[in-house]
């Protein structure tokens, strides 16, 4: 018989209340984002961690039940952060025209996946388990979310009404190349090119119905 993979504890066993523990687990996902950009996924341990951040290994497993697990919280935390930009981008955006408002909004998107660039190279493509992490299937989610968000602001602004099937192909066409975009660029096409012909297909697809 085979074995069944043993499944990945990927939460945290206690969220901090007090600023001390507060203060504790943000050295323990701050020491580990430096890991994992200065070393890859293959040199965080529990005992590196503990040691860049200053904490005992104690403290690390009173909170983390294992690296996963605090890989897993660090993903969830850039993307929550990120998620806050996006829907501020969409509050305070107030562009009459349009198109300009579809390309401020993408640029808000790359810029923000250009500044965490490199912990996203290690997420994507040496974290094995980062498909099963929760704060990928909120990404889906979520993306959608801003992307429904921006349409119902649309239609009090532009009068244009957006199915959701199509709200759900721009958000996933917009993730994918936005994220190749930044990680795996093309030294023969440019990146302001590249954001300009999505931008007036994004709004074309809108407009279009």
């Amino acid at each position: 018989m085979m074995k069944k993979d043993n499944p990945i504890d990927l939460a945290i066993k206690k969220q901090p209340k007090q600023n001390r523990s507060k203060v504790t687990v943000d050295a323990i996902i701050q020491a580990s984002a430096q890991i994992l950009v200065k070393q890859g996924y293959h040199a965080l341990n529990t005992n590196e961690v503990a040691k860049v951040a200053g904490v005992s290994i104690g403290s690390v497993y009173e909170y983390f039940p294992g690296k996963e697990a605090i890989v897993a919280t660090l993903a969830n935390e850039l993307l929550d952060s990120s998620l806050k930009q996006m829907h501020d981008t969409i509050e305070t955006n107030s562009e009459e025209d349009f198109e300009i408002a579809m390309r401020h909004w993408l640029d808000t998107l790359y810029n923000i996946v250009l500044t965490h660039k490199h912990i996203l190279e290690v997420l994507i493509f040496q974290v094995p388990f980062w498909l099963k992490m929760p704060s990928t299937e909120k990404l889906k989610a979520e993306l959608f979310k801003v992307a429904i968000a921006g349409a119902a602001k649309s239609q009090t602004l532009y009068q244009i009404q957006v199915k959701p099937e199509t709200l759900y192909l721009i958000s996933t066409m917009t993730g994918s190349t936005l994220l190749s975009l930044a990680l795996d660029p093309s030294p023969r096409i440019s990146s302001e090119a590249v954001l300009q012909e999505l931008s007036k297909r994004i709004v074309d697809w809108l407009i279009g119905g």
